[in-house]
Order: C-alpha cells, then sequence, then structure tokens
C-alpha cells in the first residue's frame, strides 16, 4: 500500500533504528525477541510488527589464557582453556585452539592439559595459545607459577658433623617436595641426643666434652 508512514523504534539493548529502519546494533552479542516494532497508520487503522535481532561476534579481535597466571604444584595437571572475543568481548565459539609450552615450565596438550615441570618456579611466558579465524591469528602467552608440593622428607646441614669437644655450630633444616623443592614458610624444632652435646631451637649445637661419634 503506497503512501504509509512507519515509525521505528528498537529496544535499547538490541541496538538503535533510525527512522528509514537501519538498525545499528548494539555490541553485546545475543538473540533479542521483538526487539524492533513496526507501526503503520491508514486513517483510524493502525497496525503493529516486531522482529527478533540476532547480533552475533565480529571478528576475532583478541585471545585469553584462562586461568590467569596459573598456580600448579610440581608434577601435577592442569586444565587450560583458551578465550576468543570479538572487539567488544564477545565470545566467539567454534574456533580450535593450539596450545604450546616453554618446556622448563611443562608440557601442555592440544586441549589444553598441562603438566607442570618438577623444578618449581615461575616461568615467564610458560603457555601460548594461537587462534586462526580466516586470514586472522591472534596469540596469548600467561605466565605458569610451579610451587612446591607436600612436605615428603627434611633435611639438615650439615649431616655429618665433626667437631672440637665443646664447640658450637650452626645447622640449617630444608624442608622438600618429592621433588626436593624447598618448602618455605613451615617452623623447625631441633633437638640432639644429649650425649653428643645439646642443641638449642635455632639450631645451635654444642658440642660434648667427650669425644666419640
Amino acid at each position: 500500500i503506497p503512501g504509509l508512514s512507519f515509525r521505528f523504534k528498537a529496544e535499547q539493548a538490541a541496538g538503535q533504528v533510525d527512522a528509514s529502519g537501519n538498525l545499528t546494533a548494539a555490541k553485546r552479542a545475543g538473540t533479542y525477541n521483538s526487539a524492533i516494532t513496526v507501526e503503520v497508520a491508514q486513517g483510524s487503522v493502525s497496525k503493529t510488527a516486531t522482529a527478533d535481532v540476532i547480533i552475533k561476534p565480529g571478528p576475532l579481535h583478541r585471545v585469553s589464557i584462562e586461568p590467569t597466571a596459573p598456580s600448579v604444584e610440581a608434577g601435577k595437571k592442569l586444565q587450560l582453556a583458551a578465550k576468543t572475543l570479538d572487539e567488544f568481548d564477545n565470545a566467539i565459539p567454534g574456533l580450535t585452539p593450539t596450545f604450546s609450552s616453554n618446556k622448563e615450565a611443562g608440557e601442555v596438550d592440544s586441549s589444553g592439559n598441562f603438566t607442570a615441570s618438577k623444578k618449581a618456579d615461575t616461568y615467564k611466558s610458560g603457555v601460548t595459545v594461537a587462534i586462526t579465524q580466516g586470514a586472522i591469528t591472534k596469540t596469548a602467552t600467561t605466565d605458569v607459577i610451579v610451587k612446591p608440593g607436600p612436605l615428603n622428607r627434611v633435611k639438615i646441614e650439615p649431616g655429618t658433623l665433626t667437631s672440637e669437644a665443646g664447640k658450637t655450630q650452626k645447622h640449617t633444616a630444608s624442608a622438600l617436595d618429592e621433588f626436593d623443592n624447598p618448602i618455605q614458610g613451615l617452623s623447625f624444632h631441633f633437638g640432639s641426643d644429649s650425649t653428643a652435646g645439646q642443641m638449642d631451637r635455632e639450631g645451635n649445637f654444642r658440642a660434648g666434652t667427650k669425644a666419640g661419634n
């Protein structure tokens, strides 16, 4: 029917529509039901119609690795994931990540399953992920913190002490996990065989006055 005028309006969440029906989509991807309404009148008769709006993610803009700067015990496994985003941080589904790792930090498979190194340390850019969409390739890296595992053994140094009778010598102790990574923050309680000498709580051993072993 010629000669009629149309009035468009849009839900703000879906975007903005001008008088000619040109829609500028919002920045958040999603499905917006009945987001566009058009009204037309002919004399005393008025009719309206609605349309759904589907906003899809834009081209690949950046990627990230989750969790960020992961912390994992030495020798243990951790699942990593790649997040693919457009310029407005909408997630882009269906893209395949390619993981790689700094071999000193550990090993990662094609699914993002990471097995930590046996050496506790902070590994800069320990894991990298690359994702391609058409001609666009984006990469991201994350540091990996490999921390010591549970207490496995205690080491005292010197392990064998040769001392003159009545002399004092300092001992130190370290707590180690199964891979001999030192564990910080533990307290040590020193003691000694009284026939050999006396040990104070700081690890200072005063040899007895009687020679022997």
